[in-house]
Order: structure tokens, then sequence, then C-alpha cells
């Protein structure tokens, strides 16, 4: 940009990228303006950015947990009342008017509120009601400080209504050609067919997967894989958005994936003899692959039948890949050891054959993965075809034994990789399963460090969305989840590389302590950081999600794209009248048998109306699509 000053790319509150280093600069290039969120001058600590000496992570206490023990804890209320009334008394009986702002100024900034935020005219709206002439007693200046706490807090860290993306998936009672077109045929399988097809209304570009009920599968099952892919938010797991069934069929609506399978790469590899991808591009896809396991395994949930076809590429020009077919996914009871067998052969872990199926399984899976990428062939095989007076079911027999005795051979494709990617390999393909490494642990091998890259930054347009959306009614927030679920943005890319470098902990979520202390390092408040926080955990269990973070991340930006905005409004708007009652809005946010629907009744009259106060909203409750598009208003 010409000033002179090193910057690093990042992105704007519309998730356009940039490369100067404040918005002062790029609008006045060559003329060393700078303003307060320049990169260097939060660095040297001038105002507007963290301060010198500032903490880096959480007060003692959480700003939330000081307010509610002071609230709830009459003794300790008294005792901070009384130390802030002596403090700004000067020796006398009553607080002067002036002593009353300095008084409210001292007690608000020990919650964070900078001193100067808090004016005169705020505090005089305050101590409406109150008679200052005199100034105010202790007992007066007790109810007035309980009341402003109180108000803070209902302010700063309102009522969560849960809402999951989980809830949004749901069956579309409409026909699936009046709501979709049908495109090209994709695939075939044994339960079923794929298809392209494009959304009517926005056209948006999908993928229907049509199962046929009299192809074995049951529609219970059928259903049990849709909701074990609707409570995996990740982002390398296949998102489900709905489903339609008839007498004759179950259809899946899921999102695009461009890329192509993994096999795909294997095939070329065996046909060639070349691996058509570097070491640091097959760290990678390991790298995301685990860490879709890690997050599975952590809710107890067990593919069963991970292998090259179940990994497909987002697109041919990005290394994002997601894990698919969930058809034999099993959830593990709180006091369930094992789960069912179940698989495709030459993916089986050796305990498979005993019946003692836990979430390792998936690690030996992916470990033979990992051998078919380093060498094209897999490591426990007999050869194919069989030699002559042998058949199918005895070349089955001797493979099983291999998995279950055979050491993990070596081959001489494998010398071209390091060192460190072959022990990897290795460790994943023990057969002693105490022995053998989970997903989580084989995230910190140091393969994945030699191969780790520097993520775009925390940038302050992504600080103001975070914020904005933290500022939020909950009914906005749930309405940007569901256009994050619905959704994608070309920035998505960059999103995902934050949310997955600050996954410090390999758990497929971000820790609400991490993500405090990565807010306060770029240049957040620390009280600031803690509302985000709030506003992004929906739950309230510590633990953030990969669509709640993109939510807030992307909500400017999805204001900006009709396209987006139109998709979750069609996806609101069941009976296709170009209109949405507040009716629908609890039907789609609320899951099956929840217990929140009457929270979000009672509360979504006044959310409603705030939400949709454009000409949109009428008086019986209903918004036009345009009112829809307004929402970041």
């Amino acid at each position: 940009n010409g000033c002179g000053r090193p910057v690093q790319p990042g992105l704007a509150r519309g998730l356009r990228p940039y490369d100067t280093c404040c918005k002062r600069c790029a609008q006045h290039p060559g003329q060393d303006q700078h303003d307060e969120n320049c990169g260097l001058c939060r660095h040297l600590g001038a105002p507007g950015g963290r301060r010198a000496g500032s903490p880096k992570s959480r007060p003692h206490g959480s700003y939330k947990n000081m307010l509610e023990v002071l609230l709830t804890d009459t003794s300790q209320m008294d005792q901070f009342v009384q130390s802030m009334f002596l403090a700004n008394s000067g020796g006398d009986d009553r607080l002067s008017r002036v002593q009353l702002g300095d008084a409210l100024r001292e007690t608000l900034s020990l919650f964070g509120m900078r001193r100067e935020d808090v004016t005169d005219a705020w505090v005089g709206s305050l101590i409406k009601g109150y008679k200052c002439d005199n100034g105010l007693a202790p007992p007066e200046f007790a109810r007035l400080a309980r009341r402003v706490l109180q108000d803070r807090h209902d302010n700063w860290f309102p009522e969560i209504l849960p809402v999951s993306t989980r809830n949004f998936v749901k069956k579309n009672g409409a026909g699936l050609q009046d709501a979709y077109a049908l495109g090209r045929k994709l695939g075939q399988g044994s339960f079923g067919e794929v298809f392209q097809v494009q959304e009517r209304i926005c056209g948006e570009a999908r993928v229907c997967k049509v199962i046929a009920k009299s192809k074995g599968m049951d529609t219970a099952s059928i259903l049990q894989e849709i909701g074990n892919m609707a409570m995996l938010d990740h982002p390398n797991v296949v998102k489900v958005y709905e489903y339609f069934e008839d007498e004759h069929s179950v259809c899946q609506i899921m999102e695009e994936l461009k890329g192509g399978e993994l096999q795909d790469k294997v095939d070329a590899y065996r046909k060639t003899g070349k691996p058509g991808y570097t070491e640091a591009w097959l760290c990678d896809v390991m790298k995301q692959t685990l860490r879709a396991l890690a997050f599975m395994h952590k809710l107890r949930f067990l593919h069963k039948d991970l292998k090259p076809q179940n990994i497909m590429m987002v697109s041919s020009e990005i290394s994002c890949v997601k894990v698919i077919d969930f058809g034999l996914a099993e959830l593990l009871h709180k006091n369930q050891e094992f789960a069912r067998p179940g698989g495709t052969l030459l993916y089986m872990a050796p305990e498979m054959f005993r019946n003692e199926v836990t979430t390792k399984v998936d690690v030996w899976s992916a470990g033979v993965i990992l051998f078919n990428l380093l060498t094209g062939t897999f490591p426990f095989m007999e050869p194919w075809p069989p030699r002559e007076g042998r058949d199918h079911e005895w070349w089955q027999e001797q493979t099983v034994e291999r998995i279950k005795r055979a050491e993990t051979p070596t081959h001489d494709r494998l010398r071209q990789w390091s060192p460190a990617c072959i022990d990897l390999m290795y460790r994943m393909l023990r057969r002693d399963v105490d022995q053998r490494p989970d997903a989580s642990q084989c995230l910190e091998h140091p393969w994945f460090m030699q191969h780790s890259e520097v993520p775009p930054p925390l940038s302050v347009g992504v600080l103001q969305c975070v914020d904005a959306y933290a500022r939020m009614s909950e009914l906005k927030k749930a309405i940007f989840l569901l256009i994050s679920h619905q959704c994608a943005l070309d920035a998505m890319p960059d999103l995902r590389a934050l949310f997955t470098h600050f996954d410090y902990r390999n758990q497929g979520t971000l820790s609400t302590a991490d993500l405090h202390q990565v807010l306060v390092e770029s240049g957040m408040g620390a009280l600031r950081a803690e509302r985000v926080l709030h506003a992004l955990d929906r739950d309230q269990d510590g633990m953030i999600l990969w669509s709640e973070f993109f939510a807030a991340a992307s909500c400017v930006a999805a204001c900006r794209n009709s396209k987006v905005v139109d998709v979750a409004f069609t996806t609101v708007d069941k009976d296709r009248d170009g209109r949405v009652s507040s009716e629908d809005l609890v039907r789609i946010l609320v899951g099956p048998g929840g217990g929140a629907e009457g929270a979000w009744r009672r509360r979504m009259p006044d959310m409603f109306a705030e939400a949709f106060k454009t000409p949109g909203a009428d008086g019986r409750g209903a918004s036009v699509k345009d009112a829809f598009r307004g929402l970041g208003e």
C-alpha cells in the first residue's frame, strides 16, 4: 500500500481480503495516515489496541461470574457497595451527584467498562427517579448499584435461547421436484442413486441421495443416518440440509462436493506408479480426516466405514476434505463398551473380528488409507485375483487372516516419504488397541508440526463481525446460525483455517478459554471478548462449534449476499408464499420435543418486532423476504 509498514493479509467486515495495515491507510494511500486499528499501532500499545500489560486471558473469575456472585449473595453485595460508597464519599454520609457519577464509573470499570463510556448523560438516565439533590444515603446507593449491575448483567449476558443446527435438518413436506430441479446423475450404489439438484427459488446447487425403501434399508435406518449427520457440526463432515420421503424412497439433500473422492487419487497412483500430490498435501488431508474423527469420537460416534471412497474433496482448487456416508455410523450409549461390527473388509481393524469395536477401529481405517496414499496398495490383502481353484470366499478368509495376524508390510514406495509420516502410519496400524493412538493423539504427532501452515490473522474485520453478532437479539443470532448452516461464502476456507488453527486441543471445537485469549491478544477488550463468547457458546458448555463460529464471523457478509439470505428464507418459508411468521421461526428453530419451545414462544413477539421493523413486517407478525434481507441493519 506504499506506507512501508509490514502487514499481513486479513479479512474486512464483509470478509473481503485486504492487505493494508488499517482502513485509514487504505483510504489515504501514501499519506502515512493510520487509525487505532492499525496493526503496528496496536503492537506498540497505542490507544485503541491492547494496552501493554493488559491481561492476555480471562481475569480471575469471569465478569459474568463476578456479577452473578454479587447479585445472588447479599452479604458480598453489601460489602461491595459499602466499599464503593466509602471510596467515593470523602467521609460524608451521603454521595453528591458528582461523587455518585464517580462511584458508578469506578464500579463499572471493575467489570470491564471504560470510565469514559460512563457518560454524564448515561449516569443521569440511571439515577432517574432518585432524589439526588441532597445526595444519596448508603441504602439508596445500594438499591441503585444493584439495579445498575442487574441491568449490565442482563445487557451483556442475556438469556440464551437454545438452538442447534441439527434442529434445521427436517423433513420437507413438499415434493422433491417442487423444491429442486433434478440435474445429472452423479453415481449409483447398492441402496440408491445420487443426483445433482438445484434449489428452484434460490438456485443453490446441492446433491440428492435417493435411497429406495425396497433395496434392503429400512426407513428407520435411513433416518438414523440423516440424524447422525445432523449431529456432526464440523468443517470436515458433510453437511445435510433436509430430506424428503414418500412411499418409495427417502431423499437426502446434502452439500455439493465437487473435487471427487480421495479414491480417485489412490487409483491414479496405482495406475501410474507416481503420486499426484506432495507430502504437504497428504499431511493436510490426513489432518482434516483425523480432526473429523476426533470430533466424532468425543461424541462417542463411530464411523465404521472409513475408506477413500468416503472422503471427498470440496473442490479441485483447495485441499479441504469431508467425511461422508454415515450409513454404518453408530453412537455408543453411556454404558455401552463396544459397537456392532461392520464396514469394508480391507479397512477393518483386527478387533472388529473379535466383536470388540471401539472408536479406534476408525483410526486403523485411517491408517490403511494413509498406507493407500503412500504406496497405492493395501497393507493387508491376499493377492487378487485368487489363484486357480480358489474362489472369492477363500480370498476373503485369507485377507481376514492377514488383517488379524500379519505384520504391517514394508514397501519400496515408502522410501519417498519422510520418516515422520511413515512412523505415524505404523502407529495407526498397531494391532494392540491399547498401543494404538486415538485420533486426538495422532494429531499431536510431529509429522503434523512439520507441515503446519500460518493461518490468516484474526483481523479487525472479523473482530468487528463477532462483536456485532454478540449484540444481536437471540432471534437474529439464530437466523444467522441458520444462514451459516444453509450456505457457503467465498471466505469459508479462510474462516475454516482460523477455526482449525485455534482448535488447540484437536477436539473439533473451540475452547472458550482459548478463544478468549485469542480475542484479547487480537485487540478486543476483555469484557467484549467475554460477551462474544457468551453469545457464541449456545449451550454454555465451554465449547464453540464450527457453525456457531462461522455464523458470528460471517454475519455482515451474509447480510450483503441476497442469495444466501434467500436460501435461509426459503428454508423457513415452507409454504412458499413469500412470507414468514413467528410460528414458522419457532417451528424451524426448536427441535422435536425441544424444552426451549416455551422460552422461544414467550420472547418471540418482542424479538420478531425488533428484527423485522422494516416495512416488511405487519401487524399479523409476518415478514416478507426484503425484511429478512435487512436483518443486519
